[in-house]
């Protein structure tokens, strides 16, 4: 497989995560972020082991783009090392998201189980989880501005 496409790949695999981290971040905010969620149980291992999954793959794809990075030296187009420069920077910032949101869910859950975790602390985790956010959004922002290296 030549550079382009295995560009290609490895940026149609991390897009595939990126919708899977927003359908699990979207069902941890729907059970557990809404006015409802107040009067009803809320499942916390459960939330909590499907961050952890998430992460186990994430995991996994950000040590093939490691790997993956030593074949972008000088004798690679200038073009491809910039896209994989910066599908790689979008990836570790989807990936610090990712990390934060199983730390805010772990803390959630030990909070379930009686330990103490003070709102204070919760808003910590989550201004941290919420500006990882708006960092990797903006991140994606200019990959999607040189998909055009690649995808053309």
């Amino acid at each position: 497989m030549d550079i382009k496409e295995s560009l290609k790949e490895q940026a149609t695999e991390i897009h595939e995560l990126l919708s899977i981290y927003i359908k699990v971040h979207d069902s941890i905010f729907k059970k557990s972020a809404t006015f409802l969620s107040l009067f009803r149980r809320v499942d916390f291992e459960d939330i909590y082991d499907q961050t952890e999954n998430l992460l186990s793959l994430f995991n996994q794809k950000r040590q093939e783009l490691i790997n993956l990075r030593s074949n972008f030296d000088e004798t690679v187009p200038k073009e491809y090392r910039q896209y994989f420069q910066q599908l790689f920077t979008f990836f570790e910032r989807l990936y610090e998201t990712v990390v934060l949101l199983k730390d805010r869910q772990y803390q959630l859950l030990l909070k379930s189980r009686g330990e103490r975790y003070s709102f204070k602390e919760y808003m910590e985790i989550e201004n941290k989880y919420k500006k990882s956010v708006e960092i990797y959004m903006s991140e994606g922002q200019k990959l999607n501005s040189i998909n055009y290296l690649v995808f053309n």
